[in-house]
């Protein structure tokens, strides 16, 4: 890898973990007044696939993608703003073999890592998104913005690596029926660790003397997953599943 490629890697990693921090503190500091003003539920499943960038793949999005399922729980505050936590497990791997400069040759070095992620996010929609149906197919859908913290867990030969992250992304919702909402996302995670590729520390004299990481730049992962999520039952006047709920006057 000559000069010039490092130096845009590094340049390039910094630009990530800046923009996930300003996206995330965009949102959190837009949060609405009402935000314990809780509209409805939502419970679902997720499911998708997970990659990995850094030392090893510095510039490929949706490289090796490995298959990653979880879960979703969400209150829904108002047609703009709802807050979720989520759980995701899946695979990042990478291999030196696949690509082709003779820095990554000479290390040849592959991994393969299980990665369990918990978070806590807030979404965006930049149009109203409706609790129902609507006769109007163009009010039934919404493109949104997510941000938030995150902890993973990725165990590796030099031991568990657990560090806290920074999800950022950009998706798409439908409602599909009263009862479904379904949506696809794309989230990067910008994390603060450099162990995820296992790069870091020492395996053995089969890598002495080989330069194995590039200081200060630590690993990114990334998810593509599709969700779909059922409308829960609340004692608000209005619920998705079960109509309105209409007062009588005394």
């Amino acid at each position: 890898m000559n000069n010039t490629s490092v130096y845009f890697w590094k340049k390039t990693k910094k630009n990530t973990h800046l923009f996930a921090v300003l996206l995330g503190l965009s949102i959190f500091l837009l949060l609405p007044q009402n935000v314990l003003s809780q509209h409805y539920y939502e419970v679902g499943a997720l499911g998708g696939g997970m990659y990995y960038m850094g030392d090893v793949n510095p510039y490929m999005h949706l490289y090796k993608p490995q298959t990653a399922f979880g879960g979703v729980a969400k209150i829904v505050t108002n047609k703009h703003y709802s807050y979720r936590l989520s759980v995701m497990r899946g695979k990042v791997a990478g291999s030196d073999a696949d690509f082709e400069d003779e820095y990554r040759k000479i290390r040849n070095h592959s991994f393969s890592v299980q990665l369990t992620e918990l978070s806590l996010q807030t979404e965006f929609n930049f149009m109203p998104l409706l609790q129902k149906p609507h006769k109007d197919p163009w009010r039934n859908h919404a493109t949104y913005v997510t941000s938030g913290v995150s902890f993973f867990i990725a165990p590796n030969p030099n031991g568990v690596s657990s560090r806290f992250a920074i999800p950022f992304g950009i998706g798409y919702k439908y409602v599909a029926t009263k009862n479904i909402n379904l949506a696809i996302e794309w989230l990067g995670h910008a994390t603060f660790d450099d162990d995820l590729d296992q790069l870091q520390g020492t395996f053995g004299n089969e890598y002495a003397g080989k330069q194995r990481a590039f200081e200060s730049s630590n690993d990114f992962f990334g998810t593509v997953a599709v969700a779909l999520t059922y409308k829960l039952k609340t004692s608000n006047t209005q619920c998705p599943a079960y109509g309105t709920k209409k007062h009588k006057k005394k």
